[in-house]
């Protein structure tokens, strides 16, 4: 038995979970206009430019508070967290800054995806930071994904060290998060006995916020591993005290030592939809014998640019509320398994231990099949909310993550019981209180009358956030820092414009599938303070490994004055074919 700063198998699941239409625009008709598409001030996704989204210090210093820490001990993953502009986001902290974290503390590693950990000698991230004197302060830089001209945040982030004995909470509070964006945290405590059967476990309890008084009415949830995550469904705050119990049964105090457990609040700003990773359709089939239990995933998955083949050696893991797969392995193929003596989060006495097979298509479509596996006591049989997570991670970052609540269906006999979710089967009760939005295909095709323009026809999956829909209003989209023109009233959820306008049409659905079209949009604007509109042209592809960064946002307006808004909004990489674009990486 020893102590250790928090969990390390929290540590371990916080790396892993910390992700129709219209026909063509007639471009190439000389009838449609470079001019079609005015410029406009630098769009701002989900009403607010990129920025940090963790909580400052206490002491007005400025910086931004990872929490505490004890020198020699176990380090918990922590999380850099950001919102507004364009997700996806990619963290790092600049080698020529002031006070990089690679001079600062070389055994912390930042990932791209901003979790922060201190790799052990087996490479997982549960090792100990150093006897250093603190406090670690050390600079971090964020960039969102808009195309054309991407937005920078830069922030000082500081690890407060601590001499202290006492089993104690670690933070305060917590970093705020953006209505319809993945949210990841950890709480982190100092301290705690362990022991190699046993660690220590998180729970919450005293919740209140702006949809009830359950963290999943409110689009979150906490594991017994420490791992806060989902989809807030927001905005509001959401508030909650949270508890941990060491392999000896001794309680953490408050952050101040000064009660048991620590109150935290979430608080959730206005936000654009996006999602990196969308489920489609879950069934869990579960029996009373146990051992042959099974869970079937379909969902899409936005790849970033990224080849299938590059997949090769990173972890895919499943996650249905108190549940997690084993983790299985990708190949060059786009195929994966996991060694079959890796048990899942069970101890088991059968013979046969859990089978997981995954596979992903170069347009993102993921497939995962889990079987020979004891659910019984590890999904609830009841249905309602639950929280589903999916990831796919390497050791060196680039990770996908997914972590949203979904409203499952459940049947029950004295066999067993039954949990399904279909995306956008409404008649069932299957809903996506947060929303969602993918773009699952991107085309772009050059004009043929001259000058430097492309229509573009983007697919889409989206649904709305609870109370919500997608079938009127007023719409308005932006393509890259391009503000397109003119807008669309929607009918039943359809919009179309007059031939040579720059939004030729739009559909949308609550059912979760969508597309928009547009006409001949100049890659470059004549009198533009900045003249690049982020908006590539089929000739013209300076990107050094041969993708560009595509991005979307559509404002839908509802309500006599327009006060109640739903922004969807995303970006994906698209590359060069012939004469046009596609958001197919043509390597394998």
């Amino acid at each position: 038995m020893f102590k250790l700063e928090g969990n390390a198998r929290a540590a371990l699941m916080g790396i892993l979970f910390a992700m129709v239409g219209f026909s063509y625009a007639l471009a190439t008709s000389a009838g449609v206009s470079d001019a079609s598409a005015n410029a406009s001030s630098r769009a701002v996704i989900g009403g607010t430019s990129l920025h940090f989204t963790n909580p400052k210090a206490a002491d007005g210093s400025g910086d931004y508070d990872l929490g505490d820490a004890v020198a020699g001990s176990i380090f918990t993953t922590r999380y850099c967290r950001a919102a507004g502009g364009v997700p996806p986001y990619s963290f790092s902290s600049p080698s020529a800054a002031t006070n990089p974290l690679s001079k600062v503390r070389p055994e912390l590693t930042l990932l791209t995806n901003g979790q922060l950990f201190v790799a052990g000698s087996n490479g997982a991230p549960n090792g100990a930071l150093s006897n250093a004197a603190g406090p670690i302060k050390f600079a971090v830089q964020v960039v969102d994904a808009l195309s054309g001209s991407a937005d920078v945040a830069n922030g000082q982030f500081r690890i407060t060290l601590v001499s202290t004995n006492l089993f104690k909470f670690g933070i305060s509070s917590l970093g705020s998060a953006a209505s319809g964006h993945t949210y990841q945290d950890s709480l982190v405590v100092v301290n705690g006995s362990v022991t190699s059967a046993k660690g220590i476990t998180f729970s919450a309890d005293t919740i209140s916020g702006p949809n009830g008084t359950t963290l999943e009415a409110n689009g979150l949830t906490v594991s017994a591993s420490g791992a806060i995550s989902g989809k807030p469904v927001g905005p509001g705050a959401i508030t909650f005290t949270a508890h941990a119990v060491d392999a000896l049964g001794n309680k953490a105090l408050s952050r101040d030592g000064t009660h048991e457990g620590q109150v935290l609040t979430v608080n959730v700003e206005n936000g654009s939809i996006s999602s990196d990773i969308v489920s489609t359709s879950i069934k869990v089939g579960a029996n009373t014998i146990g051992g042959k239990d099974k869970i079937t995933y379909s969902g899409f998955v936005n790849l970033q640019g990224q080849a299938v083949s590059s997949l090769s050696g990173r972890n895919l893991v499943l996650q249905i509320a108190g549940y997690t797969s084993p983790a299985a392995q990708f190949s060059t193929n786009g195929k994966a398994i996991n060694a079959v003596s890796t048990p899942g989060t069970l101890g088991r006495s059968v013979a046969k231990l859990p089978t997981v097979k995954a596979s992903i298509s170069s347009s993102g479509k993921l497939t995962i099949t889990v079987s020979n596996e004891t659910l019984a006591t590890l999904v609830p049989s009841a249905g309602g909310l639950l929280g589903v997570g999916v990831s796919i991670v390497g050791t060196t970052g680039n990770a996908l993550v997914s972590t949203e609540i979904l409203q499952f269906n459940a049947k029950s006999s004295s066999r067993g019981f039954s949990l399904t979710y279909k995306l956008g089967d409404l008649k069932s009760g299957n809903t996506t209180p947060a929303g969602t939005f993918l773009m699952s295909a991107v085309t772009g095709k050059d004009a043929s009358h001259g000058g430097t323009a492309d229509s573009w026809r983007v697919t889409f999956i989206a649904t709305p956030p609870a109370k919500s829909t997608l079938q009127t209003g007023t719409v308005t989209v932006s393509v890259g820092q391009l503000t397109l023109s003119n807008t669309l009233i929607l009918s039943k959820g359809k919009g179309k414009a007059s031939r040579g306008s720059a939004l030729a049409g739009i559909t949308l659905s609550d059912k979760g599938r969508g597309s928009l079209t547009t006409g001949a949009l100049p890659s470059f604007v004549t009198g533009a303070s900045t003249p690049s509109t982020g908006i590539p042209t089929g000739a013209s592809n300076t990107s050094t490994n041969g993708e560009f960064p595509f991005s979307v946002d559509i404002s839908l307006s509802q309500g006599t004055s327009g006060t109640f808004p739903t922004d969807l909004a995303g970006a994906v990489a698209i590359f060069s074919k012939r004469n046009g674009w596609t958001n197919k990486n043509p390597s394998k």
